[in-house]
């Protein structure tokens, strides 16, 4: 003989511990509609996060060019003699 109480709840924790109910909020997220904004809206920000990336990317290219480029030509100034030549900004950290 079936032992119904132990069987339902046996099954029930089973479900429970499954994640039964998430399975059934995302498919009716599905059937809603709503997977479908939430993908699009993720994929938007992850877009946009590249995007970000790229432009710091370039920042970060054209500072190192720059402070290159005023250090080579702070050498050349030196090297020629010029005795006026401004000290390093104290602001700047190499």
């Amino acid at each position: 003989m079936v032992d119904w109480p132990v069987l339902i709840t046996a099954v029930s924790t089973l479900a429970g511990t499954l994640g039964l109910r998430e399975i059934l909020r995302g498919w009716a997220a599905k059937r809603s509609g709503y997977a479908q904004e939430e993908k699009e809206r993720y994929k938007n920000l992850l877009r946009e996060n590249d995007q970000k990336d790229a432009r710091i990317d370039r920042l970060l290219e054209d500072n190192r060019k720059q402070r290159e480029y005023s250090s080579e030509l702070r050498r050349m100034l030196i090297e020629n003699g010029i005795k006026n030549i401004p000290d390093w900004p104290k602001d700047i950290a190499y």
